[in-house]
């Protein structure tokens, strides 16, 4: 029986809520002060979250070939579980509690990470592969699309609720109004985020719950030769990538152009104080930017059926570089129109990478190699946060006198510079193949 529209599928449409809810995290804009309000030095919150980043790095390929054998829906459930216990742990977790909290902290930042790679490509490949199965494959881009819009509207509701619960004046206000007594303190308040969030853990472990394998998927039995077929699903979809050679250029140009934009996005509540808005104002303005979701989404798609892949590249590459290039100026409040140029095209490479890694990869093969992508875009922000770490040390050394502020303005001059040169070389490597694909007109 084949389906009118792709959203009348039941895996599409939960696979919508799964996406939309498990990345909707109220706790999002008060991140780091959230865990250092409970107790965290700051070294042991950059420890911890290296630990959440190496999980992803260690678990991601496996966990995609896994659910090539023994099922995606199986690593969806998973993730929605591994939700769970993360936010469990860090609700239990106690203020100040020394090395009790550091402990729980730890459990909740593996869990994330293991949660994260399990969904990677996992959740995708069942909503594809259920297209694929009812002959609604070339709707991908349509579901990508809502899916953008939706992602968009859930993280601006998060970001202003987050930041609204967490301010302590605030939550003081509404308490009186409701009649309470006395004066809530930052310990009353600090896990409500956290509260929150758990909310949409029970919807998203629902949603898991009634996803369905695809048609014609067989799964293998959970016992150690699903494990060694997963090593060599592992072995056989590098090769297969390695040998096909749009994909893996797809991978690495996303790769290049999400890790400068996150590197970005990490450093935005510094920079927006050097331009002259209060860090108050963060999720204020990230909740702006995920609107700016509505338009990328239909944006996205048509960009994706009417221009080439190098195009795209193109088009997003010359944002990115005009972003960069601003931040280095620092303008007193216009500077935040080049932070909005630097991090919202992350959404369109997230787009098209879905959109075109999809499209060329086989089923069977689909969430180990999907599992790339996210392994590439962890592996690339790591290279350039060390990358950006070093050139701030270099330019310590030579300005001795310049302050933390300066220095850090100083070093975005040179992310446009080290993004060109990359950008250069993977097109020159990649130039034979790119002007096959622009022969051909390989839009769509």
């Amino acid at each position: 029986m084949t389906a009118s529209s792709p959203f009348a599928l039941g895996n599409v449409r939960w696979f919508l809520v799964f996406r939309v809810l498990a990345n909707a995290r109220y706790y999002y804009p008060v991140f780091a002060k959230l865990f250092l309000d409970l107790g965290l030095s700051i070294t042991q919150f950059n420890i911890l979250n290296a630990t959440w980043a190496a999980t992803i790095v260690l678990a991601e390929v496996p966990s995609g070939a896994l659910a090539d054998i023994v099922g995606r829906r199986n690593l969806v459930l998973t993730a929605a579980l591994l939700m769970l216990l993360e936010l469990a742990v860090l609700l239990i977790a106690p203020i100040d509690g020394g090395w009790t909290l550091v402990l729980l902290v730890a459990v909740n930042r593996i869990a994330s990470g293991l949660g994260e790679a399990a969904a990677s490509g996992a959740d995708e490949a069942v909503a594809y592969d259920t297209l694929q199965a009812h002959g609604l494959e070339q709707e991908w881009p349509r579901v990508l699309e809502i899916l953008t819009r939706f992602t968009a509207v859930g993280f601006f509701f998060a970001m202003i609720t987050g930041g609204m619960v967490y301010d302590l004046d605030l939550a003081n206000h509404a308490w009186h109004w409701l009649g309470g007594n006395g004066e809530l303190t930052r310990a009353d308040i600090v896990k409500i985020p956290v509260w929150l969030t758990l909310v949409h853990a029970i919807i998203v472990t629902i949603a898991a719950t009634r996803m369905k394998e695809p048609p014609g998927f067989e799964r293998q039995p959970m016992r150690w030769s699903a494990v060694r077929s997963s090593f060599q699903q592992m072995l056989k979809a590098g090769q297969w990538t390695l040998n096909h050679r749009f994909v893996l250029f797809v991978i690495i140009a996303g790769l290049l152009l999400d890790a400068f934009g996150r590197q970005v996005v990490v450093l935005a509540s510094e920079y927006l104080d050097i331009i002259g808005y209060p860090a108050s104002l963060l999720g204020v303005v990230f909740a702006s930017l995920s609107l700016m979701g509505l338009l990328y989404g239909k944006l996205g798609k048509w960009m994706a059926t009417r221009l080439t892949p190098l195009q795209n590249l193109l088009i997003l590459a010359a944002i990115l570089v005009v972003g960069l290039a601003g931040l280095g100026f620092a303008w007193q409040y216009v500077g935040v129109f080049f932070l909005v140029l630097a991090t919202s095209m992350m959404t369109l490479v997230a787009f098209f990478q879905s959109h075109y890694l999809n499209r060329e990869v086989d089923s069977r093969q689909r969430a180990t190699v999907l599992s790339f992508k996210g392994l590439a875009i962890n592996l690339g922000y790591g290279t350039i946060g060390l990358t950006h770490t070093l050139i701030l040390f270099l330019l310590g050394v030579y300005y001795p006198d310049a302050s933390d502020d300066v220095l850090l303005t100083r070093s975005f001059f040179f992310f446009p510079f080290i993004f060109l040169i990359a950008l250069a070389v993977l097109l020159l490597a990649g130039r034979r193949f790119i002007r096959q694909k622009e022969k051909i007109s390989y839009a769509g």
